[in-house]
């Protein structure tokens, strides 16, 4: 139903789990910041390293 107001569906995913477990939405949002944050910093480190040894 979200989806079809025009959400995305991660936004509409964090709703359900806020429903389904009875958790904050700020609980959530607090729990999903550790595997982002793990996420993009592999992306970075991957990337930094890729550049050095192209010599860039």
């Amino acid at each position: 139903m979200m989806k079809k107001a025009g959400f995305k569906p991660e936004f509409a995913a964090a709703f359900i789990m806020v429903e389904y477990i009875g958790v904050p939405y700020a609980e959530i949002m607090l729990a999903a910041i550790i595997p982002a944050v793990l996420y993009f910093s592999g992306i970075f480190i991957g990337a930094h390293f890729e550049a050095k040894k192209q010599g860039k």
